[in-house]
């Protein structure tokens, strides 16, 4: 009898220490109705410009990608709440959707306030100074198949400048980026002459698209320092920043 007591008496203890520690391990989400994008740098943009988003209690969450009315829009992390966003060639007015998501809690979707879209550019290339939100060099690394940061090189020969950017996306596969001035001299507007996007995968025949319709944003333009700016078009949208 006092055998069977102590097996009833040990298999209870086992449980309930069981019970406990699997409680303990259970991750209560929080309430997540105070996570939001509270802010935006401006209400209304132009096509290429670069917009920076402001979010709040989002320190658990990572933002996975952002999109405005189903287009996909280019974005870097600058801090736990702050985001920096690139308006592509498509956008329409509407909010940016952020879809988040945490290892720790339940992923989830959140909205901007409303964002204003112009276009304006009636030309199929459009090439201005930047008004909006200056750009710096790590607005325009990429990371490629390797997870190695990718940066863009320059050319200067005589009055044409060469921007161009050379990275793998996979086993036998690469792209190069190219887009091509003719430069007018320091802090002076350059002509635009041609964009090339190029992209090679061992299994696919060699695919090398010009650029025939964008809209060009130049941020910097100065030969003793920093030629940057945003070309955007179809489907893309390049972020250049380069130093002679």
């Amino acid at each position: 009898m006092k055998k069977i007591k102590f097996i009833i008496l040990s298999s209870f203890l086992v449980f309930s220490f069981y019970s406990c520690s699997k409680e303990e391990e259970i991750i209560t989400p929080p309430n997540d109705s105070n996570i939001s994008i509270i802010s935006l740098s401006d209400s209304s943009v132009q096509i290429g410009d670069k917009i920076l988003a402001y979010g709040k209690n989002l320190n658990n969450y990572k933002v996975r990608y952002v999109i405005l009315n189903d287009v996909n829009v280019p974005s870097k992390i600058i801090s736990d709440s702050v985001f920096s966003l690139f308006i592509p060639y498509t956008a329409k007015d509407g909010k940016f959707l952020f879809y988040c998501y945490s290892p720790t809690h339940q992923d989830t979707i959140i909205e901007s306030p409303d964002i204003s879209i112009i276009t304006d550019c009636t030309e199929e290339i459009c090439i201005d100074w930047n008004a909006a939100e200056n750009i710096n060099e790590s607005d325009s690394w990429i990371t490629d198949f390797l997870e190695d940061t990718v940066k863009w090189n320059i050319l200067v020969h005589l009055d044409t400048v060469v921007i161009q950017r050379n990275y793998s996306c996979g086993d036998e596969c690469g792209s190069i980026n190219t887009i091509v001035f003719r430069n007018n001299s320091t802090n002076q507007l350059p002509d635009f002459l041609y964009a090339l996007r190029w992209h090679r995968d061992w299994i696919d025949p060699v695919k090398e698209d010009t650029i025939k319709s964008a809209t060009i944003k130049i941020d910097k333009w100065d030969s003793s320092s920093v030629f940057s700016g945003t070309i955007t078009f179809d489907d893309d949208l390049w972020v250049f920043w380069a130093k002679e």
